[in-house]
């Protein structure tokens, strides 16, 4: 069954995409990170060529607005940049998980969506084996990058390379009730058709009122 947290109302009215304008990191733009200089890292995301013009996440500075993520072993910058905000910066979370229950999605490839995730680990290594070194940068050093569920590993870009950690987060939304719900609902609008959803009510197994609401829910 498609669960699509990338959908959500939770996801919608916690967080958005919005574009960087002449090179403008608007104020409730989210930190997400800190760069060997101690500069403070925002979570961005671009359309890769790589990718097929498909958005990234990675991250992006006030002092380089451009967003720079990883992807096809190197570091790579794209179109149309945009930089995540929120006014509810306390309904946003880090887990240490693959995948939180309502993690927010940051772009995608052909198979499947790429979530928004950081390491503190100095542990990364390219594809080739080469090992990310930085103990003598700031104890603050945190690097954002892309989680990629099924590889099981958070990529990010350092330099011109892309290293892979197995130690990350992932950023994450705590979800109210009436979220929940519309997520509940959302799931059932994608995985079932409408005369199916009658059905079950038909049937009993939910009540009218219910299904109505349900039918009202959209993914905006």
């Amino acid at each position: 069954m498609c669960v699509p947290y990338s959908h959500s109302r939770a996801e919608i009215d916690a967080v958005r995409w919005v574009s960087i304008v002449d090179g403008k990191i608007p104020e409730n733009a989210i930190p997400i990170g800190k760069d060997a200089d101690n500069r403070v890292l925002y979570a961005g995301r671009c359309q890769v060529r790589q990718n097929r013009y498909r958005f990234v996440p990675g991250y992006v500075s006030r002092e380089e607005p451009r967003v720079i993520t990883a992807y096809g072993t190197r570091a790579r910058t794209g179109n149309r940049n945009e930089v995540l905000v929120s006014d509810k910066i306390d309904s946003l979370y880090w887990e240490s998980s693959l995948t939180p229950r309502f993690p927010v999605v940051g772009g995608s490839d052909e198979e499947e969506k790429y979530l928004i995730g950081r390491t503190r680990s100095s542990f990364g290594k390219t594809w080739r084996g080469r090992r990310l070194s930085i103990g003598h940068y700031s104890d603050g050093f945190c690097l954002p990058g892309k989680v990629h569920p099924s590889h099981s590993v958070l990529y990010a870009p350092f330099g011109d390379k892309e290293y892979i950690f197995k130690d990350f987060e992932t950023m994450a939304i705590r979800a109210s009730p009436r979220s929940l719900f519309e997520i509940a609902a959302l799931t059932l609008k994608i995985n079932l058709e409408d005369e199916k959803l009658h059905s079950l009510a038909d049937e009993q197994v939910l009540s009218k009122p219910v299904i109505a609401q349900i039918l009202a829910v959209s993914p905006r």
